[in-house]
């Protein structure tokens, strides 16, 4: 579920940054009635996009994204580490990296 977020973010991302290139900074509160359920938080620039996330359901995760843009936002690439919510400084548990290649 978490990795198709990230890639719907990756595809509606060139377009979202496109028009709104001045606001590069934003945060997403996910709630589900009172309870929180997930932040997101997210830094564009016209060559990279990082996005962290953290959330609570079913368990506790936090990953962190990195995703690679070319100068007129084109995706060229997108680096995901799981890290451990409880210790964020630690290496990743996983890791999954893309990179999108000419044919």
């Amino acid at each position: 579920m978490r990795v198709r977020s990230l890639v719907l973010l990756v595809l509606g991302l060139p377009a979202a940054a496109a028009q709104v290139a001045a606001q590069d900074k934003g945060a997403f509160l996910v709630r589900l009635g009172n309870d929180t359920t997930g932040v997101e938080q997210f830094d564009i620039s016209r060559t990279r996009a990082e996005v962290i996330a953290a959330s609570r359901a079913p368990r506790a995760g936090l990953r962190r994204a990195t995703i690679s843009l070319t100068g007129d936002w084109q995706f060229s690439g997108i680096d995901i580490a799981a890290l451990d919510p409880s210790a964020p400084g630690n290496p990743p548990r996983m890791t999954t990296s893309a990179k999108l290649l000419a044919d």
